[in-house]
């Protein structure tokens, strides 16, 4: 088997990854864009014998105890924001993922790896090789201590855009049916902003959720942020407004990818609240992604995976439902117990 670590600026990386089932999340640009903001450098362990192929793209930074300002010297794999994670090809069988998966573990541990975690993308179920992996028990020796290496996190919904507008809004729930009429009626439509004007405008919806929502620093992107992401995603990142009047009521970034789309964000203008414009523009980028031939319409899962009031809106859109996965590995069990004890308080990284 041949397995090597890449970096984002290897042409190899996209190429692995051509061929198999993966979204944007997966790619070089998307995971340089990530480490330009902070979150680490960007890798990719690509893996390949007989025709199989095996990558995981990753996020290498220095491991920090929370608790404790100080050099730690070694080093956690990150996932990037969004659904990255593993990805195979599909004529992967158990022996050669097993095989895989401890070459990637050797090299986690040449770059003096101690822990990992990883999101795993509901709609591509890249957590099916990873069930499979449980269940030959390759994972045994990583499972970090109260937790599972393979964390179920809950359901996230996605729309099937092969279906005719007519049929898919047959399936709404029956509130949600009568919001998207009503706004129509209203006069609300929802156009794709292909310059970008509105992304101000996006932002200080973005910030005003964030503060309502008590959302902890981490999440309070700049515009910058959101400006750059664009920047490396050119024709992926689209962003769409919905209007009410003339003025945007909600304004959403969906990407758009190898016939996927995913809700990465979306945004509404507070002073709309009470007509909720996301149902128009989401029924609106659904006819969009059709038109382009899309076959998926990702909107996600609740906050942090829960069945909340998040998720219940957006399953009003659909009944087809994802399994959420993340995955959590303890790679040197020596130095992982070593971080654990520097803490103030008990309990894993």
């Amino acid at each position: 088997m041949n397995g090597e670590i890449l970096d984002a600026g290897d042409p190899r990386w996209d190429e692995a990854l051509s061929g198999l089932r993966h979204d944007f999340y997966h790619t070089a640009a998307y995971h340089a864009f990530e480490s330009a903001n902070g979150e680490g450098s960007a890798h990719a362990f690509v893996a390949s014998a007989n025709g199989k192929r095996f990558v995981w793209p990753y996020l290498l930074k220095e491991a920090a105890v929370p608790g404790v300002a100080q050099v730690t010297g070694v080093y956690e794999v990150r996932s990037a924001y969004g659904y990255p994670g593993p990805v195979c090809s599909e004529n992967c069988d158990a022996r050669f993922l097993s095989r895989a998966f401890e070459d990637v573990i050797e090299a986690w541990r040449s770059q003096r790896v101690v822990n990992a975690f990883g999101r795993l993308h509901p709609v591509l179920e890249t957590h099916r090789a990873l069930l499979e992996l449980r269940a030959a028990g390759a994972l045994e020796r990583y499972v970090p201590p109260a937790s599972g290496a393979l964390v179920y996190q809950g359901k996230t919904v996605s729309i099937d855009l092969r279906q005719e507008a007519q049929t898919r809004m047959a399936g709404y729930s029956a509130t949600l049916r009568q919001g998207v009429r009503r706004n129509r009626r209203a006069g609300l439509v929802t156009t794709e902003d292909s310059e970008f004007r509105y992304l101000k405008d996006f932002h200080d919806f973005y910030v005003a959720a964030m503060t309502r929502n008590k959302a902890s620093s981490y999440y309070y992107f700049p515009l910058d942020y959101f400006d750059r992401l664009v920047r490396h995603s050119p024709g992926i990142v689209h962003l769409f407004v919905t209007k009410s009047g003339g003025a945007p009521a909600c304004a959403a970034l969906i990407s758009e990818y190898r016939r996927q789309l995913q809700s990465l964000f979306i945004m509404g203008n507070p002073d709309f609240a009470a007509v909720a414009p996301a149902r128009t523009l989401i029924d609106d980028v659904c006819e969009w992604g059709r038109d382009r031939g899309a076959l998926d319409f990702h909107l996600g899962g609740g906050r942090g995976g829960a069945a909340d009031s998040l998720f219940a809106f957006k399953a009003g859109f659909s009944k087809v439902h994802r399994d959420f996965y993340t995955c959590r590995l303890v790679v040197d069990a020596t130095e992982y117990a070593r971080l654990v004890s520097l803490r103030p308080s008990a309990g894993p990284l």
